[in-house]
């Protein structure tokens, strides 16, 4: 069970393993597909197999029981670790280094850049 909150935004993990969100998604830092939506109440972010959840500011990640990392949210500076032009805003839980066959252990987000820590 875990709580982690962005600038205007906050996730939660369940002791059963779901995720709530609730706040701006202005930036899609929810990870649900409208945009714009602000949700007032937690909502669950269905199908997600999350074993840990993290925010701050704009963007959020969440680290799998397999101990891959997705991220989504503010991607405008490439903090995401992906190309802007690929998108400024990653809409939905995208993997990264996924060709890596990395095992993350932890990861700190900040306005515009992210680091995790592997297992190796």
């Amino acid at each position: 069970m875990s709580v982690s909150t962005g600038t205007a935004h906050a996730m939660a993990l369940s002791i059963d393993g779901r995720v709530f969100g609730w706040g701006s998604n202005d930036k899609h830092q929810l990870g649900f597909p409208e945009k714009n939506l602000k949700c007032f109440n937690p909502t669950e972010f269905k199908g997600s197999q999350f074993a840990m959840v993290f925010c701050a500011f704009n963007a959020s990640a969440g680290i799998t029981k397999s101990k891959r990392l997705f991220l989504w949210g503010d991607n405008e500076k490439g903090q995401l670790g992906m190309d802007p032009q690929f998108g400024a805003q990653i809409k939905n839980p995208t993997m990264v280094y996924s060709n890596q066959n990395l095992k993350v252990k932890d990861v700190s987000l900040g306005k515009h850049h992210t680091l995790f820590v592997t297992h190796d």
